[in-house]
């Protein structure tokens, strides 16, 4: 089975909005869908995990893009903004700039795989891959996602992070799916999975000491089987030029590229 480009497309946009809209719906966060604008607060304090996913430029869309910031700086929520090439051409990138948006230039690369063509892999370690709800391990998931890139939180960070995934792992109708990966029976990786009208992963990451083990191919490789199970046939992702050449590896090809636009609150 191949993947058509207008399938990819739809996937990669359709999951990063899904999921996104997923994260905001827990007591700790907030919504809004609608047809002029779509964004998601998580309730945890980093701005991967608060998004603003589209934008039908109206004629005062500076005052659009205020209300937007205004909602978030309510909450004290640093957000990304995902453009599209679309909205970039419609001169998005330039409001975003003059409303204080930072763009550091890497785009994020929209890549999709049909589920059944994903090639069998090799590694020569035993690594471990579990499948987590309990609190304790949410908490320990959200730490080494944070190694993995080299980040830390403070703790009420870490406490809001973990009451969030915990109540989105254990509810069946989030559609999110958690992963921790261990070697020697140390915590090394993470994975997220969102099962929605596609499947998309999400926080892929293995902490320094474990790279170039294999532990990024076993973490995809349970999250795609998982997807599979649940009768999905196509998945996504978005990847950094780093993690790009994994994915290939895996069979998932680009198909769009999307970028993100971050604001933070002033200090």
């Amino acid at each position: 089975m191949e993947v058509t480009t207008r399938a990819a497309v739809s996937a990669i946009l359709a999951s990063r909005v899904e999921a996104s809209l997923s994260l905001g719906r827990t007591p700790l966060g907030a919504v809004h869908a609608g047809a002029e604008i779509c964004w998601a607060i998580s309730g945890i304090p980093i701005a991967s995990f608060n998004a603003v996913m589209r934008l039908r430029i109206g004629p005062d869309p500076d005052g659009q893009i205020d209300a937007i910031q205004e909602i978030f700086a309510e909450r004290s929520m640093p957000f990304v903004w995902w453009v599209r090439q679309e909205d970039s051409e419609d001169g998005l990138d330039t409001k975003l700039r003059s409303h204080g948006l930072d763009y550091y230039g890497e785009e994020s690369i929209g890549m999709a795989i049909a589920l059944e063509s994903q090639p069998e892999t090799r590694v020569g370690k035993p690594i471990s891959v579990e499948r987590i709800v309990e609190r304790s391990y949410v908490r320990l998931w959200f730490a080494t996602l944070l190694e993995s890139f080299g980040a830390t939180a403070d703790e009420q960070t870490a406490e809001l992070a973990t009451t969030v995934f915990t109540y989105l792992a254990t509810n069946l109708l989030s559609g999110w799916h958690l992963y921790l990966a261990s070697l020697n029976d140390r915590p090394v990786g993470t994975c997220a999975l969102h099962l929605g009208s596609t499947a998309g992963l999400y926080s892929v990451g293995t902490v320094p000491i474990a790279r170039r083990q294999g532990v990024g191919t076993v973490l995809t490789r349970r999250a795609l089987a998982d997807a599979r199970s649940a009768g999905h046939i196509v998945a996504s992702l978005t990847a950094s030029g780093l993690g790009e050449r994994l994915y290939r590896a895996h069979g998932f090809e680009e198909y769009r590229r999307l970028r993100e636009f971050v604001w933070r609150l002033s200090s």
